[in-house]
């Protein structure tokens, strides 16, 4: 039989496995977390970046959760000419940052590796590539975003930045999300309910942030299943409003519908609210 002494050391041994072992699980299921939840919405839209006697204007949209669309375009006068097309496209496990440019590279796309994502940045790398071997993106406020090439250029470091800002959205809507009968009257527990109006919020102050939501405000009624909610957003058509509420988990669940509509203010009295 060992003594006391003797087993402390293989007690505390195994404390130390136990817990290497939970942080080890606690760890990975943060990073498969992280991975899960990496989009680039951030990026959508049309960004602009003025030159002398003209701009280059970049614009992206989302096609699916794995794969975004993107062109740059060079616009002098009434002309334009399309420089590049854009793809962030997720492989696999990965995401890439795809760039074909007109007139480089025999007009093949080059994938660079994103391997730093975080909120509304990005860098990827390429170190196989000419030049650039590095592009990074990165929205700094809602309207404003930067970008950036670099590397080895012919034997010397060379880094490239371009800054882009989204112009103004002008056209204001309403959007009203109300719950569909078969919601309203199926056997769904208060944490379900709970959850769906938690993630369709989350979306509408995402929108927020982004300065394409005034304000927000919800109906109260006999219950919650029965709440209806209003939403003042900005966009630059009806078109793009509507593309924007596709988006929306409580559509998307099936559970409510949105009814878009033209907004337009008669009367503004900001100073008013919370006035007694």
């Amino acid at each position: 039989m060992l003594s006391k002494e003797k087993s402390r050391p293989a007690l505390a041994g195994g404390k130390k496995l136990i817990c290497t072992f939970f942080l080890t699980i606690f760890f990975a299921a943060v990073l498969n977390a992280q991975q899960q939840k990496v989009n680039f919405n951030w990026l959508m839209g049309e960004w602009k970046m003025d030159l002398l006697g003209g701009a280059i204007i970049e614009s992206w949209e989302q096609v699916n959760e794995n794969l975004y669309n993107g062109k740059s375009v060079r616009v002098k006068g009434k002309d334009s000419t399309l420089q590049e097309t854009l793809e962030i496209v997720k492989r696999d496990t990965t995401w890439y940052y795809v760039s074909t440019v007109n007139g480089q590279n025999n007009n093949q796309p080059v994938s660079f590796k994103i391997i730093y994502h975080r909120f509304n940045e990005f860098i990827s790398e390429n170190p196989a590539h000419d030049f650039p071997q590095r592009i990074a993106y990165r929205r700094y406020s809602s309207m404003m975003m930067h970008a950036s090439i670099e590397g080895n250029n012919k034997g010397r470091f060379s880094k490239r930045n371009f800054s882009f800002y989204q112009e103004e959205k002008n056209e204001l809507f309403s959007y009203t999300l109300t719950p569909l009968p078969a919601f309203i009257n199926a056997p769904v527990t208060d944490t379900v309910i709970h959850n769906m109006y938690k993630k369709h919020r989350w979306f509408i102050d995402s929108l927020g942030y982004y300065d394409i939501v005034l304000f927000a405000g919800s109906i109260n009624t006999i219950s919650d299943k029965q709440q209806s909610e209003t939403v003042v957003l900005k966009a630059m058509n009806i078109d793009k409003a509507k593309a924007i509420i596709a988006k929306d988990p409580a559509v998307l669940s099936g559970t409510h519908k949105g009814e878009l509509l033209p907004f337009t203010i008669h009367s503004w009295f900001p100073g008013n609210y919370g006035r007694q």
